[in-house]
């Protein structure tokens, strides 16, 4: 599916509402002919103006430049409303003025007055988003905090943290710079991951730190997917490191976890706390200055370990689908098989959403977490919003927030018009319903589910 931008959504939109007004029968494209008023006090479009047409744009139309190349910096997202129809000229004067003259060859939209201001659209393009384009998405489970290098995370000056939590810092970089790459298009296995640019040798990130479990020192087991993206031959590895006694672990296990191809590799091993060990960490660290390592994801858990908690980002377990088991060790030909032991998703007050296992996996585990599509909309927005864009098809997400945008428009004129928008709130629901049995996922039996659960992928 092609990315589409919130201005692309937002044109579907009225199309199919019929609030956004067309410069006139046959045109399409929404472009002044002439320079506007002087000090920004309205546009000019030649064509607005003739008998069929002159009254679509009225009092209380909504006039809105896009973020134009053609256009003054300053008055790019602006939005404004029209004080009367056009003039013979084309002319349509707003109130209050925008910021700078609107120059010729400078795109705009024009709305009805009956319907949503643009920034209101934009509130529900977002909130379909949020709610009712989600898709699962595979996390693994891991006591990695950040391991799965996922949606949630996001760069804050030198340091990777957790969007969902602000200030707690995830990985910490030494001698080493940290971006994150997304990949396109994403895939099931990965989405994002972490760059890791060193400076000197062996720059590294290095996680938050992990607390030891006295009673659990042993049959500890760590998985990765790395590559190699830059460099003359450097080593892209995964550090175990001892944070009680300032030292890295035993070289035993550490030929298992590097990696020096570049095309993306499996690594994996299992290890044993040191004695005096109470907190360790894992750094993900690059050997020659000035190349790059990637990191997919990452997976850390104890093999005789029965319950295990997910991140706090996870609002509750209706957002946790399915639990599988990965198989595999090459990239693009891992599979997946349902977890068929007994287990239970559970809800701890003030904790988040736990997974208890009767008897301990054996296998890496990996969950579905229900996700919604990001935002297009910063905050506080901004002019370049409009070329922001989603993966989420455009006519799902187009009816999606019609059914917003409706639901907005019922309880605005809800006292004095109660039945009014009805009739097209039924047709937009309808329409999202029917994209929901096509884009949403399918259905997949799991036990202990309160209501059917679902997969990420979508055959084509």
């Amino acid at each position: 599916m092609p990315l589409v931008s919130r201005e692309a959504i937002r044109k579907e939109l009225g199309r199919l509402s019929r609030a956004m007004i067309s410069p006139g029968p046959g045109v399409q494209a929404a472009v002044t002919s002439g320079a506007g008023a002087a000090a920004g006090a309205g546009i000019l479009h030649d064509i607005l103006y003739s008998t069929a047409r002159d009254q679509h744009i009225r009092v209380g139309s909504v006039i809105a430049i896009m973020n134009d190349t053609d256009a003054d910096a300053s008055i790019r997202g602006q939005r404004r409303f029209a004080t009367a129809s056009p003039t013979s000229t084309g002319a349509v004067s707003v109130s209050p003025s925008f910021s700078a003259q609107v120059a010729g060859s400078v795109s705009y939209e024009a709305w009805i007055a009956e319907w949503l201001h643009p920034d209101e659209i934009d509130l529900a393009l977002d909130r379909a988003l949020a709610r009712m384009c989600w898709r699962w998405i595979g996390k693994p489970v891991t006591h990695l905090p950040g391991g799965d290098i996922g949606d949630d995370l996001a760069v804050s000056g030198s340091n990777v943290v957790d969007n969902e939590q602000g200030a707690a810092v995830v990985y910490t970089p030494t001698n080493a710079t940290l971006t994150l790459v997304e990949l396109n298009p994403p895939d099931e296995w990965t989405r994002r991951v972490l760059a890791v640019t060193a400076s000197a040798a062996n720059g590294y990130a290095q996680s938050a730190t992990i607390l030891a479990d006295p009673d659990e020192r042993d049959n500890w087991r760590i998985e990765g997917l790395i590559r190699e993206v830059s460099g003359t031959s450097p080593t892209i590895s995964i550090v175990l490191y001892d944070v009680t006694n300032g030292a890295t672990f035993s070289a035993d296990n550490q030929a298992a976890l590097q990696r020096t191809a570049r095309g993306w590799g499996w690594v994996g091993s299992n290890f044993t706390l040191p004695d005096g060990c109470d907190e360790f960490a894992v750094r993900l660290q690059v050997s020659e200055n000035a190349a790059v390592g990637q990191f997919g994801w990452l997976q850390l858990w104890n093999q005789n370990q029965r319950v295990f908690h997910l991140p706090r980002r996870i609002a509750s377990r209706e957002h946790v689908g399915p639990i599988y088991e990965r198989e595999g060790q090459i990239y693009n030909q891992f599979r997946r098989r349902e977890y068929r032991g007994r287990m239970q998703r559970r809800d701890y007050a003030g904790r988040g959403v736990a997974l208890e296992f009767s008897d301990p996996p054996n296998r890496p585990l990996w969950y579905y977490e229900r996700v919604s599509f990001p935002a297009l909309t910063s905050d506080p927005p901004v002019a370049a919003d409009d070329d922001n864009e989603t993966w989420a098809p455009l006519e799902w997400v187009v009816w999606a927030a019609l059914v917003e945008c409706y639901e907005l428009l019922r309880r605005r004129d809800a006292l004095d018009h109660p039945e009014r928008w009805q009739a097209e709130m039924l047709e937009a629901t309808g329409k999202l319903l029917a994209l929901q049995a096509t884009y949403g996922p399918e259905p997949m039996f799991v036990e202990d589910s309160s209501k059917p659960r679902s997969r990420v992928i979508v055959d084509v």
